[in-house]
């Protein structure tokens, strides 16, 4: 009984210790919904990072807690879990690169073009 409460246990920790994070993506989620209408493409794709964002972290974590399992139970070697490690880091990091790269996109496309400023009247020369 206690090991299948352990990994529960363990997804529920990592998932509290990220909350801050979680919950600003969420967060963002939520403020992008809100202004989808006025400003489509930048909230959207605001709503797409941060909702890739939010579900990356939660699948990383019960990835991680999942090689922690196969690992505890001696189907893995260790040598096995460091290069699944290796692998999971490199797609996770990946994955983070492509969330934010999705929120600051949202930041620059959808703007109006800046309409150009005449210059300001020449003072008159005497």
């Amino acid at each position: 009984m206690t090991q299948s409460i352990q990994p529960i246990s363990q997804i529920a920790t990592s998932l509290l210790y990220q909350s801050p994070v979680l919950l600003v993506y969420l967060a963002g989620v939520i403020v992008g919904l809100g202004f989808i209408g006025r400003w489509t493409i930048a909230a959207g794709m605001c709503v797409a990072g941060c909702a890739w964002s939010l579900s990356l972290a939660i699948v990383l974590t019960l990835v991680t807690s999942w090689m922690t399992q196969q690992m505890r139970s001696n189907a893995w070697t260790f040598q096995h879990y460091s290069d699944v490690s290796q692998v999971v880091s490199i797609l996770g990091s990946i994955g983070r690169a492509m969330g934010i790269g999705l929120i600051i996109t949202g930041v620059f496309v959808g703007r109006p073009p800046r309409t150009p400023q005449p210059p300001p009247p020449m003072p008159p020369r005497w």
